[in-house]
C-alpha cells in the first residue's frame, strides 16, 4: 500500500530562515526512510510549510512512521504542526488509484 504522511508547519514571521535550514538539513540527513521527501510552501503565506513524506508498505500500517514523528516533534520548536497519515485510495477497484493528468 501506498502511505503519504503529511507534516505541516505555521511559524511565526521573520522565523523562516532557521525553519528552511531545519528543514533542508532534515531532509538531507533524515529523510533517507522515506521512498519520496518533498517540501511546500504556502503560495501566499511565506510561513507556512509543508513536508510530504511518501512511503509504501507491504502490512496494514496504521500509524505514523518513526521519521515523520521525529520530524514532528522537532518542528514544534518553530511553531504550530499539524501530522497526518493518508492511504492511497483505489477508486477502480485495481490496482493503484484514478489518476488524470491534464499537461
Amino acid at each position: 500500500m501506498k502511505l503519504l504522511e503529511i507534516i505541516e508547519l505555521r511559524t511565526a514571521a521573520g522565523n523562516t530562515a532557521p525553519v528552511e535550514d531545519f528543514l533542508r538539513d532534515w531532509i538531507r540527513e533524515s529523510g533517507k526512510g522515506a521512498r519520496i521527501v518533498r517540501s511546500y510552501r504556502h503560495v501566499n503565506i511565506e510561513t507556512d510549510y509543508c513536508i510530504h513524506l511518501n512511503y509504501i508498505s507491504d502490512t496494514n500500517y496504521s500509524g505514523m512512521s518513526s521519521a515523520g514523528r521525529q520530524l514532528a516533534d522537532a518542528c514544534k520548536e518553530f511553531g504550530l504542526v499539524n501530522h497526518s497519515t493518508w492511504v492511497e485510495h483505489d477508486f477502480n477497484g485495481e490496482n493503484g488509484n484514478y489518476e488524470k493528468r491534464n499537461d
